[in-house]
């Protein structure tokens, strides 16, 4: 529309059409914008993460149970110290 503004005021096509694409910029950028503006970006991003991990998790299960080992002791041992250390100086002795 911009570039038929400018050819009815005189401009020719092709010097319409250039100055409508240097105002405007980039056509992708513009439709990326446009998109990430009326849709949910974030949630499009976490589910390409989610399947991307899930794809790796299947490709490497060894590696997968490595993790969730290291993991679940980690989150245990933590609960163990919290635990103690809450017990230990928080909480007043009876």
């Amino acid at each position: 529309m911009l570039a038929r503004d400018k050819h009815a005021a005189g401009a020719s096509p092709n010097d319409a059409s250039h100055a409508a694409h240097r105002q405007l910029g980039n056509v992708t950028g513009v439709r990326e914008r446009a998109r990430d503006a009326w849709s949910f970006a974030w949630l499009e991003a976490l589910q390409q993460d989610l399947r991307y991990t899930l794809r790796g998790l299947r490709q490497h299960p060894g590696f997968a149970l490595g993790v969730i080992a290291t993991l679940g002791l980690g989150i245990g041992a933590n609960a163990a110290m919290f635990g103690v250390v809450d017990r230990l100086m928080f909480r007043p002795r009876p």
